[in-house]
């Protein structure tokens, strides 16, 4: 009879133990099954807050979206570049009015090159460091190649999104000039009036410099 109280007694510990192990496993497996949902519910909401990257940075979703035809452009291959001129040239102009509020946008000159069909290849980049909002220029109301003999030769394709900058961001792009004539040496003017300046590149030399005109 005492023996089978305490077989009886071993059982239930058992029974016991067994029940208090599968609780605590119950739980460790609810909690990591919260764990789970939480960070896919966390992946889903980071999904829906960011779009598209834009120069290598991530924009908000809605940001506002070029639809000129030049934005649709194809970034041009290096194959057909013959020379190629690293610059450092940096200045400011204010963002046109399409965009408000109007901010001072930082535009350098990395680099100009000549192709193989003559055309002239200006890469540019704009800093957006004091807007506040979205802005936009238009690179044909800033530069040109000065033609000596007749009118200057407007920018004939913009590649890159200039059109819809975000704010304190860059944005890169190429402009295209497509020159009358074949030459090693070129103009690069930029800006309007009294404020205009020139740099002269020499394709030969793959050297440029400032240089008065007038």
């Amino acid at each position: 009879m005492e023996n089978n109280k305490t077989l009886l007694t071993i059982l239930v510990l058992f029974a016991l133990i067994a029940l208090a192990g599968f609780y605590m496993a119950f739980d460790k497996i609810a909690a990591l099954s919260t764990t789970v949902s939480n960070l896919e519910l966390a992946q889903q909401i980071k999904d829906k807050s960011i779009g598209p990257t834009q120069n290598g940075t991530d924009a908000a979703v809605n940001t506002p979206v070029a639809t000129s035809s030049e934005a649709q452009q194809p970034t041009p291959t290096q194959s057909d570049i013959v020379a190629k001129i690293p610059a450092a040239i940096i200045f400011n102009t204010l963002s046109d009015a399409a965009l408000q509020p109007q901010a001072t946008t930082t535009i350098t000159v990395e680099s100009v090159s000549k192709k193989s069909d003559g055309t002239i290849q200006v890469n540019i980049k704009a800093y957006t460091p004091n807007a506040s909002s979205y802005t936009t220029i238009d690179p044909r109301g800033i530069f040109w190649l000065v033609n000596l003999n007749g009118d200057n030769v407007m920018v004939s394709q913009v590649n890159g999104q200039f059109q819809s900058m975000p704010p304190q961001s860059s944005t890169a792009g190429q402009l295209i000039f497509k020159p009358t004539t074949d030459s090693n040496n070129i103009i690069l003017q930029i800006g309007n009036g009294d404020a205009a300046k020139f740099y002269q590149f020499d394709f030969t030399k793959l050297t440029y410099k400032e240089t008065v005109i007038g």
